[in-house]
């Protein structure tokens, strides 16, 4: 395991294709990516700069997503799981807004930044939540640095 990597971001679906340089992408504006950068508060180079995953490409895949997620485990200490079907593919998944310790790490649950997540409907309240979980597993982030 390489601790010397940062917090990972990892995602459901890459709808950009395979290149793994798609994963959460910022842009086009609105996109899940976009909306995501703004829940955390960053900007652009410093999203830019996180690992990035999307679990599977094309469809949902439990087994897929399964593999996926532990060797991203494996190379991670801090993994942020967007989404419930995204937090259950990790071993003992963490339920929404709450975070597991494993062997190799911690995965947290936020919602997935999705236009249609009504979680994020009341942007204040769920942005300031997932700011604060963040911070408390990884407070070496600007979170909500820029607006």
């Amino acid at each position: 395991m390489n601790l010397a990597l940062p917090i990972a971001l990892v995602g459901e679906l890459n709808p950009y294709g395979q290149n793994p340089r798609f994963a959460l992408y910022h842009e086009p504006a609105g996109a899940s990516g976009d909306r995501l950068r703004r829940i955390l508060g960053l900007p652009v180079a410093a999203y830019e700069d996180l690992p990035k995953y999307n679990l599977c490409v094309g469809f949902w895949d439990p087994v897929a997503a399964h593999a996926r997620a532990m060797e991203i485990r494996e190379r991670h200490r801090f993994v942020v799981a967007l989404g419930v079907k995204v937090a259950h593919s990790f071993p003992r998944g963490p339920r929404m807004w709450e975070s597991r310790e494993d062997q190799y790490g911690v995965v947290l649950a936020l919602p997935h930044p999705s236009g249609r997540n009504r979680i994020w409907n009341n942007p204040g309240e769920a942005v300031l939540r997932a700011r604060r979980l963040l911070d408390q597993h990884w407070p070496f982030v600007a979170w909500g640095s820029a607006a």
